[in-house]
């Protein structure tokens, strides 16, 4: 016991619980992976199982001594007579068998049939995942298109309306400029007429003079009367045309989400005040002249009738730019709409459709497998980035009407088809990006 608590003693002693330790590792060591082969055996076991029973189903021929040698594998590792030999024919017997079975794997076999009694297999939740997908995309593009559908259909009424008074407008000022001309012409008739009927007896020389006057004086108050009964009628024209214009401009007001401070009723009762639409039974000449009669005298419109014109032109051009504003707002809306966010819902949709259809065909054939999860995954951003790229080949205001869902065809095709897209771009790039001397390193 002495001996034992030395320095060399204590040396000793350490250097065999050193050995003993190192000893325990290792045997711990070869102990895992024993088990770690044995495992892995066992896996490799199931595996060609699976197969045998897939290339069985499907009637694929495989050679009666490569399934032997898989079935007498598989005794021999439950029965513990497992050795080198054994194992290295059954790896060779495995190799054949995933030969035969290609593109079939493992892998794809479990992912679709249900095993361990588990009834969701990987097949089924990625089904049932890009489905419901599906389903929710194409809720908001319908959503988004149907928004889309009403505000572009709004704004083209919107224009046409607005050609239409831009062209009444045009005839009626040309009309009011002949009505005036012919009213200036009948005051300055009108004296000499006058005058020569207050004269009494007239000379066969001012009898002609008169008679020739008072024709041309009848002919000028029955163009007068014809010029304002048509500009009556441009009047009652336009108040129908800009009602029409009112109603639209109250439809973009409710549809621009965006419009929250508009006052709707006030719109509509000021519907009159967008465009020029009528003077409320008087004309008025350019010289602000205001006539009560198609025939009297223009007179000095009053003080009340002044502010009141100015109340009027001020609540006009405050409607009309009004008006304009909200049509900027809308117009952008659908602009971006159009060339954003609807090409990239269909780039999407595109992209889930291609997933749908190869899920469909890799179930069928017994080629999904966990990789194809990866693929899937990854087409979702891609399908939306090439649908979005599509919108900077269009103009949207170009395109209207039938023409504007170009863009969005095009995003749903270039999504479905997204290896089209960027190998394209790769060739794009590859063309610009080549050095002078690739080119001649391929000629040679």
């Amino acid at each position: 016991m002495a001996d034992d608590q030395t320095p060399s003693g204590k040396q000793a002693m350490a250097g065999a619980e050193g050995e003993q330790g190192a000893g325990a590792r290792t045997q711990r060591l070869v102990e895992d992976l024993t088990e770690l082969q044995n495992t892995s055996i066992a896996k490799s076991l199931n595996d060609a199982q699976v197969l045998l029973w897939y290339t069985s189903r499907e009637g694929i021929d495989i050679e009666d001594a490569v399934v032997e040698k898989i079935i007498q594998a598989r005794n021999n590792y439950h029965a513990g007579t497992w050795d080198q030999e054994k194992e290295l024919e059954f790896w060779h017997a495995f190799r054949e068998l995933s030969a035969k079975a290609q593109p079939i794997s493992v892998d794809s076999v479990r992912s679709i049939m249900p095993t361990g009694g588990s009834r969701v297999t990987e097949a089924r939740r990625i089904g049932r995942t890009y489905t419901w997908s599906t389903m929710c995309v194409l809720f908001l593009i319908v959503l988004f298109q149907s928004y889309w559908f009403v505000g572009n259909n709004i704004l083209n009424e919107v224009e046409n309306i607005r050609e239409l008074i831009a062209v009444a407008n045009e005839e009626k000022i040309d009309a009011e400029s002949r009505f005036f001309l012919l009213e200036n012409l009948r005051y300055r008739k009108y004296p000499e007429v006058e005058k020569l009927e207050l004269a009494g007896s007239l000379s066969p020389e001012q009898k002609t003079k008169y008679d020739e006057l008072r024709a041309e004086l009848s002919k000028i108050e029955q163009d007068t009367q014809a010029l304002y009964s048509l500009l009556q009628g441009f009047d009652s024209k336009l108040a129908q045309l800009g009602r029409a214009l009112a109603s639209n401009f109250v439809l973009l007001s409710r549809w621009d989400l965006t419009a929250r401070n508009v006052d709707i009723n006030e719109l509509v009762a000021g519907k009159d005040a967008f465009y020029y639409v009528g003077r409320g039974g008087q004309d008025t000449d350019p010289s602000g002249l205001i006539y009560d009669t198609p025939f009297g005298e223009g007179r000095e419109p009053t003080e009340e009738e002044r502010a009141k014109r100015q109340t009027e032109e001020t609540s006009r051009a405050q409607r009309a730019y009004l008006f304009e504003v909200s049509l900027k707002t809308s117009q952008s809306i659908l602009q971006t709409l159009n060339s954003y966010i609807l090409p990239l819902f269909y780039g999407l949709l595109g992209a889930l459709a291609y997933i749908l259809r190869t899920l469909t065909r890799e179930i069928r054939t017994f080629t999904f497998s966990k990789a194809s999860a990866i693929r899937y995954m990854l087409r979702w951003p891609l399908g939306m980035l090439a649908g979005i790229t599509v919108g900077f080949f269009f103009k949207p205001e170009d395109l209207t009407g039938l023409a504007a869902i170009t863009p969005i065809a095009v995003a749903f095709i270039a999504g479905y088809s997204v290896e089209l897209v960027f190998t394209a771009l790769d060739r794009i790039v590859s063309a610009f990006s080549e050095t002078p001397e690739q080119p001649a390193r391929r000629s040679q």
